[in-house]
């Protein structure tokens, strides 16, 4: 931690906003725990021995809310949330993330699945699940407002416009 907190003190001083958007999906080690649960808070830290102190910005997720969502990833991202206090930062919580790029992100898995050649059928996993995604764009444009605020909110839920279901994407996509 003490390397963590140098390298950052070194390499972040003379910044306004720091925004940490490190995660593992799929936290399987140590080192994946450590970056969910543990980094935001130590990135908190070492912005209190700064001079000049930089804003911290949090990513985290909107699956803090579902109590049904046991994984390992939604798990360390509600230990991090708790371990941030609200001075000097602020917690985004995102939904599903939509930018029209079947080449990243989701998109990019759910494309990957659809190029199986085994089937020449593709079953349906969770179709029900149902989610407001938000558009890079107004994800970017959330930015630019919040750049801009005098007083900040600790936390922030943001969502899309509108509601879709897991069988709306695939169906998109198809």
């Amino acid at each position: 931690k003490k390397k963590i907190i140098f390298f950052f003190f070194n390499k972040l001083k003379d910044t306004d906003y720091i925004i940490n958007c490190c995660a593992s999906l799929k936290p399987e080690t140590k080192e994946d725990f450590f970056i969910n649960s543990e980094l935001p808070s130590v990135l908190q830290k070492t912005i209190y021995k700064m001079k000049k102190k930089p804003y911290l910005i949090h990513f985290s997720t909107l699956n803090v809310f579902i109590k049904q969502r046991t994984d390992t990833y939604t798990s360390s991202k509600i230990i991090a949330e708790k371990k941030l206090d609200k001075n000097n930062t602020t917690i985004i919580r995102l939904p599903l993330i939509i930018n029209n790029n079947k080449n990243s992100g989701n998109l990019k898995i759910l494309y990957k699945y659809l190029n199986l050649k085994y089937l020449p059928i593709y079953p349906m996993i969770y179709p029900g699940h149902i989610y407001k995604p938000i558009h890079i764009n107004k994800l970017c444009n959330f930015f630019k407002k919040f750049i801009k605020l005098k007083k900040k909110n600790f936390t922030y839920n943001l969502i899309g416009d509108k509601k879709i279901s897991f069988w709306d994407i695939f169906e998109k996509i198809a």
